[in-house]
């Protein structure tokens, strides 16, 4: 009986807790983790204004003229080779390079590099120039082959 009336706040509590939202910190937006590509493409609204963790194949280039460095995560390793750029997330360079303090050359080696990202997804402009965007990133990763992509 003493197991049964510890049991049942317990168990409602747990429902109650399964139910509830998590949000970033720092960001206040809905985090609602783990995001496939299809998921993504099948319906960008559903995700828009909130922190996604997505898997992709970084893309880095560096302008010597402007100085400055663009980054696309692309759905497949096909679609980095061939440059697709209707499957690929602009990432915003400040907001990634703020995690990992390391040298350009070092963020220049990680291309075509297989990674993790997490961060506020903004979908595109519906005006087919400006495709979708992660920006306030908030984790990073490099995956490994063989290795879960849910990991942290």
């Amino acid at each position: 009986m003493k197991i049964a009336k510890l049991f049942n706040p317990l168990l409602a509590m747990i429902i109650a807790g399964s139910s509830c939202r998590c949000y970033s910190v720092e960001a206040k937006h809905e985090q609602v983790g783990l995001v496939s590509w299809v998921q993504l493409a099948a319906n960008p609204e559903r995700y828009d204004d909130k922190v996604i963790l997505i898997c992709g194949w970084l893309s880095v280039d560096y302008s010597q003229e402007e100085k400055a460095i663009a980054i696309g995560l692309y759905l497949s390793k096909e679609a980095f080779d061939y440059r697709d750029t209707s499957l690929m997330i602009w990432i915003d360079a400040k907001s990634l390079m703020a995690q990992r303090d390391i040298d350009r050359s070092i963020w220049l080696s990680l291309k075509g590099e297989r990674v993790r990202l997490q961060g506020l997804f903004s979908k595109a402009i519906p005006d087919g120039m400006s495709p979708h965007r992660l920006s306030k990133i908030e984790h990073f990763a490099q995956t490994k082959p063989g290795e879960p992509i849910w990991k942290k």
